[in-house]
């Protein structure tokens, strides 16, 4: 059985609401769908002109078919990686059938840190798991990192839960787009927090070339906490070798 989804009145309705809401310069309202495939995993889809169900049970194919065929104009993310038992078909890559083009890697921007209260960055790491984080990236996605409070109730915006910080050159759809697609984006838990960091003065999300780099390297993190004052900052490098000889 495929799992529920919604029909064309509701998409149609959902446009009508993010129209209605959208505010340019002062609310940036977007709409968008969530595939949902019970075992493999959850896939958010922004920017689509349509959506689609799950088609394909058990397999991601329906849905990168979809992004490479007949929306490529859309930004894609993962969800909660990992918390799925299937890993959204271990985060694998579409085969060159399904994106002839090669369209998919620059277009999938987020890949969640946080999800509510759960963390996927050291998620099973307690059960010596692999990250799931870790994981999408060996697979060959170029993700922004983000977080969700991922509502189902009304407990919006509480401490504690995911967020996303994104760097927009303007509040506006176009402008969400860019930043998204850049992946300018940062995820915490905490309320009002601004981050910002750059290795050798390229900023989060760019591309740093570590052929043949050697010897110190200077990486600059501006950090900004409203209620944060007095408070103390620690900061973690994490690292990873990648055989293309370029960090993410």
């Amino acid at each position: 059985l495929t799992p529920r989804s919604i029909d064309a009145v509701k998409w149609a309705r959902t446009g009508e609401l993010a129209d209605a809401a959208d505010a340019p310069g002062e609310f940036t309202a977007i709409r968008g769908f969530e595939w949902t495939e019970p075992w493999l995993g959850h896939v958010n889809v922004w920017f689509s002109n349509g959506y689609v169900p799950v088609l394909t049970p058990g397999t991601t194919d329906g849905v990168h078919s979809f992004l490479a065929r007949d929306e490529q104009g859309a930004l894609f993310g993962y969800n909660h990686p990992g918390r799925e038992p299937g890993r959204l078909g271990n985060f694998a890559l579409p085969g060159a059938d399904l994106d002839p083009g090669a369209t998919l890697p620059p277009r999938m921007v987020a890949a969640e840190v946080f999800n509510r209260t759960e963390d996927f960055l050291f998620g099973g790491y307690a059960e010596r798991l692999p990250s799931p984080i870790v994981d999408v990236l060996d697979a060959g996605w170029r993700p922004g990192l983000t977080g969700s409070s991922d509502e189902h109730g009304r407990s919006y915006g509480l401490v504690g839960k995911g967020r996303t910080g994104l760097w927009v050159r303007e509040l506006t759809r176009e402008g969400v787009r860019e930043a998204l697609t850049e992946r300018r984006t940062f995820a915490t838990r905490e309320v009002r927090l601004r981050l910002d960091a750059a290795l050798d003065g390229v900023r989060m999300g760019g591309r740093f070339d570590a052929a043949g780099v050697g010897g110190r390297r200077t990486l600059v993190v501006d950090v900004d906490l409203p209620e944060g004052a007095g408070r103390p900052v620690e900061v973690q490098l994490l690292t990873s070798a990648h055989p293309e000889g370029t960090a993410p």
